[in-house]
């Protein structure tokens, strides 16, 4: 009798769906976030102008390995991450900049990869209200401020958002516990984090 054979996940076609799927998302944003922009009073170029940008920077791909399409990325998160952190909140704010940090993170991994960079994606998933959230986020931001521009961090708070691209890193790493922390595609303890963000880097 054969033995059953397990079939091995296909991760590039489930990101290839999910990125169609986050231009579903991206026309939905656009009719509900014009709405909010609205109901604020915000001038109408500003929402063109946010939704070009949008648009415009899902579709940048690094290219002969030019770090200048990754600070294109990288200052739109910086832009909203005020925004959110200011106070204008709106779970579809949040919602795109959660899929600007996959986006950000995805071209770094390429940079990685591909154009022979010692740099480190780290994805941090946490939840209100997690008593080890906090001191965990230190430690990385140490790591952050230690190395720099060769230690990239993206929070994903799953609570605030129902995102696809959470749902999908939450299944792809088999996230079940917070904090966890996801080190260049290894889910790691502190140990293995810092043992993944210090090798071969000077301080």
């Amino acid at each position: 009798m054969e033995g059953r054979t397990t079939k091995k996940v296909d991760w590039k076609f489930i990101e290839r769906v999910l990125y169609a799927s986050v231009l579903v998302f991206i026309v939905a944003f656009a009719g509900a976030y014009t709405g909010y922009l609205l109901k604020n009073s915000l001038i109408e170029d500003r929402i063109s102008s946010t939704f070009v940008r949008m648009l415009s920077l899902i579709e940048i791909e690094p290219s002969d390995c030019d770090i200048t399409s990754l600070s294109l990325v990288g200052d739109e998160l910086d832009r909203i991450g005020k925004m959110l952190s200011s106070g204008t909140f709106s779970s579809y704010l949040y919602d795109y900049y959660v899929l600007l940090e996959y986006k950000h993170s995805k071209m770094v991994e390429s940079f990685r990869k591909d154009c022979n960079k010692d740099i480190a994606t780290v994805y941090f998933f946490i939840t209100p209200n997690c008593p080890e959230c906090d001191g965990l986020g230190v430690l990385l931001t140490s790591y952050k401020q230690k190395y720099r521009d060769s230690v990239f961090i993206y929070t994903f708070n799953v609570s605030l958002s129902d995102s696809p691209i959470i749902s999908y890193l939450i299944n792809k790493y088999g996230i079940n516990t917070f904090p966890s922390v996801v080190v260049n595609g290894k889910v790691c303890d502190e140990r293995c984090i810092s043992e993944l963000l210090t090798s071969g880097r000077a301080g």
